[in-house]
């Protein structure tokens, strides 16, 4: 199953991809909000992983751009906490992570997510 990752941290990216790949994933990174949105919605995708804070286009924006022409399952990776921001973002996503250590909590919420259980190989 394919995954993509749109988080402008190169290093979380490679972190997250190193950690999904075992279970099975297969795992893309973009790490510009706009190219992000364009593969995520012109390729098959099992599952978006998508950060809410990048420069340029914003996460939230990233995911409203989704969301016109895609129902691709979205989690959020996030540090923000505001009530406000997770209201908005869960309008539009599956589920939300908090970004501080994401590995507990992509166990359960990527294979939840695409449907696939969680296999380390």
């Amino acid at each position: 199953m394919r995954l993509l990752i749109i988080d402008g941290d190169t290093e979380l990216c490679q972190l997250v991809a190193d950690y999904l790949k075992p279970m099975g994933f297969e795992v893309e990174m973009e790490h510009d909000g706009e190219r992000g949105a364009h593969r995520a919605t012109s390729e098959p995708w099992a599952a978006v992983i998508l950060d809410v804070m990048m420069p340029g286009c914003d996460g939230f924006e990233v995911l409203r751009r989704i969301r016109v022409k895609s129902k691709v399952p979205v989690m959020m990776l996030t540090v923000r906490g505001e009530e406000v921001d997770r209201i908005v973002g869960l309008e539009l996503v599956i589920h939300a992570c908090r970004k501080v250590g994401p590995t507990e909590e992509l166990w359960h919420s990527v294979p939840e997510c695409t449907g696939q259980p969680a296999v380390m190989r």
